[in-house]
C-alpha cells in the first residue's frame, strides 16, 4: 500500500552565507538568502571585508540542493488507543493521520506513505486510505494490540526515507470522550506561513456528540489556535529566537461535561539545519548500482478456470539506489497470454488459459532502472487442469463445457432435415436388398 501526499515547502533554493577575514578579527554572521541574491550578497561581503583591513576576504557558501532533507515524522513511536468494535473495509475506523515533514522544494518535498510492516496478528486489519490516513478494517476486541511500521519516502533523487511505529492498543469503550495518546511531539520550521497545519487531535466520543477543543495552557504569545474539529494551527510566524519550544495542554469536552486532555510538545527548528558544505569542484555523480531480484527462478500456478486479469505473481525487484524500476516480459510469451505492469511488476493473464493447449509457461522477466542497469529472473507458471465433473457453482467453467457438449449433440440431432431422413431410409432399403439377394 502506498499513498501520495504533497507537502507545503519553501519556494526558491536557499543559500547560507558566512564570511570572515583571513586574520579572523572580523566576522559576519551566517545568513540565508534566495538564489537570486547570491551574487549580490557575495559581492557585498567581499567589499565590506576588504575595507576592514589588508587581509584577503573569504566567503563560504552552503547551498541547499534538490533533496537535502529526508522526511521526518514528528515522533518515532505513536501510541494509539482504539475502542473495540466490528470494523470493515466499508466501515473503517480512523487510527491516525500520518504526517511527515520534508523541508525540500519541488519533488524532493513531496512525500509518499506506505505500510512497511505489520505485526503477525495485524495482517489484513489495517489499510491506508485518502493518501495519509491509517484505518482499521477488521473486527478487534479489548486486549488486542498491534504494531504497524509506516514509511515516508520523498521523491528526490535519490529518495530519502523515514519510519515510525504506530502501536495500537484496543480497549473497551469509555463513557466520555478520549484522546488516544497522552502526549504528541511535533517539529516545525521557523518562518512557516500562518495557518499551517500542526496536528489534528484524534478525539473520540462514544455518544457521537459535539466536542469542544481548547488550549488550556502553554500557548505562549497565543501563537497557536485549535478549531472545532481538533485541528491545531499556528496563527503567528514562528521564530526560534522568540520561542523555541512549546508545551500545549489541549482538552476536549463533550455536551455532558465529560472531558479528556493531552500534551502537545512543539519544537521550532531552523530550516537551514544540516546544510552540506560545497566546493567549487563539481562532485562526481555516485556510481549506479544494478537492481536486484532475490531469486533467479520463481514458480506459481493458475487454474484454467481463472478469470482474465487474475494476478499470478509480482516480481520483487529492488534497486539499491532507490531508482524506479521498469518491468518487461522478454521471452516465453509467444501467444501473448500474459502481461506485466511495467511499474509494479505484477503479472496477470490477459487470455483464458487451456491446460491442453499449453500446461506450462516459462517467462523471462527483466527489471531496468532509470539509468539503464538491469536484472533478470524466470517465472514458471503451471496451468492446473480443471477436473471437476459435477454441476457445482464453484466450477462454472466445467458446467459450461458440459453444457456446450450437450448442446452440440442436440444440435446435430435436431438439425437433420427431411431430405437427410429420406436418404437414410433409401440406404437402409438398398442394404437390405443386397443382403437378401446374397442369401438366395
Amino acid at each position: 500500500m502506498r499513498a501520495y501526499k504533497k507537502r507545503d515547502t519553501y519556494a526558491n533554493e536557499l543559500v547560507r552565507i558566512s564570511a570572515v577575514d583571513s586574520g579572523g578579527s572580523h566576522k559576519l554572521c551566517a545568513m540565508a538568502f534566495s538564489g537570486k541574491m547570491i551574487y549580490q550578497t557575495c559581492a557585498f561581503l567581499v567589499l565590506a571585508l576588504g575595507t576592514l583591513g589588508n587581509n584577503l576576504a573569504s566567503v563560504s557558501l552552503n547551498i541547499l540542493g534538490d533533496n537535502d532533507y529526508a522526511p521526518e515524522f514528528p515522533s518515532s513511536i505513536n501510541n494509539v488507543i482504539v475502542p473495540e468494535g466490528v470494523y470493515s473495509f466499508k466501515k473503517p475506523f480512523l487510527v491516525t493521520k500520518l504526517e511527515a515533514l520534508d523541508r525540500d522544494t519541488n519533488l524532493g518535498g513531496n512525500v509518499s506513505y506506505a505500510v512497511a510492516g505489520v505485526s503477525k496478528r495485524g495482517w489484513g486489519k489495517f489499510h491506508l486510505r485518502e493518501l495519509d490516513k491509517l484505518v482499521l478494517i477488521a473486527p478487534v476486541k479489548a486486549g488486542d494490540n498491534f504494531v504497524i511500521v509506516v514509511e515516508a519516502t520523498d521523491h528526490g533523487k535519490p529518495p530519502r526515507r523515514d519510519h515510525c511505529a504506530v502501536v495500537v492498543n484496543v480497549r473497551s469503550d469509555s463513557e466520555g470522550p478520549s484522546i488516544p495518546s497522552d502526549r504528541y511531539t511535533v517539529r516545525l520550521s521557523e518562518g512557516i506561513q500562518t495557518g499551517n497545519h500542526v496536528l489534528t487531535i484524534p478525539a473520540r466520543d462514544p455518544s457521537n456528540g459535539t466536542l469542544n477543543f481548547e488550549i488550556t495552557s502553554g500557548n505562549t504569545n497565543d501563537d497557536f489556535a485549535i478549531d472545532e474539529e481538533g485541528v491545531l494551527r499556528n496563527v503567528h510566524v514562528l521564530s526560534i529566537n522568540r520561542t523555541g519550544e512549546y508545551r500545549l495542554k489541549v482538552s476536549v469536552t463533550n455536551t455532558d461535561g465529560l472531558s479528556d486532555d493531552t500534551l502537545v510538545d512543539i519544537r521550532v527548528v531552523q530550516h537551514y539545519l544540516h546544510v552540506h558544505n560545497c566546493s567549487c569542484k563539481k562532485p562526481e555523480a555516485p556510481r549506479n548500482r544494478r537492481p536486484k531480484i532475490p531469486s533467479p527462478l520463481y514458480m506459481d500456478h493458475i487454474g484454467e478456470w481463472a478469470l482474465i486479469n487474475t494476478t499470478i505473481f509480482t516480481i520483487p525487484g529492488v534497486d539499491p539506489d532507490g531508482d524506479n524500476l521498469t518491468y518487461s516480459i522478454v521471452s516465453g510469451n509467444a501467444d501473448r497470454d500474459f502481461e506485466i505492469d511495467p511499474s509494479s511488476g505484477r503479472v496477470v493473464n490477459v487470455r483464458s488459459l487451456d491446460y491442453k493447449r499449453k500446461p506450462v509457461y516459462e517467462l523471462s522477466v527483466r527489471a531496468v532502472d532509470s539509468r539503464g542497469e538491469s536484472a533478470s529472473t524466470r517465472l514458471r507458471i503451471i496451468v492446473i487442469k480443471n477436473t471437476t465433473t459435477t454441476n457445482d457453482d464453484d466450477h462454472p467453467l466445467s458446467d459450461m463445457i458440459m453444457d456446450a457438449k450437450t448442446c452440440q449433440c442436440d444440435m446435430l440431432n435436431v438439425g437433420r432435415s427431411d431430405h437427410d431422413r429420406r436418404n437414410l431410409v433409401a440406404v437402409i432399403c438398398v442394404l437390405t436388398a443386397i443382403v437378401l439377394w446374397g442369401m438366395n
